[in-house]
């Protein structure tokens, strides 16, 4: 649920699944919410970052993602 746009993030965890172990995550990255715009459908790329155990996110990049959003609130 949306409370706040101009301080809510979109978290985005990648994992690469090949079904016989657990899941791998790949990357994490965030999108700011009020970066979208209304009644659009935005693409990008997005970059993704290694997450620390705590949450945190690193400055090194581990690849990328695109992504397509239509914010529609």
């Amino acid at each position: 649920e949306v409370e706040d746009l101009t301080s809510q993030k979109l978290t985005i965890k990648v994992f690469d699944d090949e079904g016989l172990q657990e899941p791998q995550l790949i990357g994490t990255t965030q999108l700011e919410l009020n970066a979208l715009v209304p009644e659009r459908l935005d693409d990008m790329w997005l970059p993704l970052y290694k997450e620390s155990k705590k949450g945190n996110l690193s400055s090194s990049k581990r690849g990328e993602v695109f992504l397509c959003f239509y914010k529609g609130w």
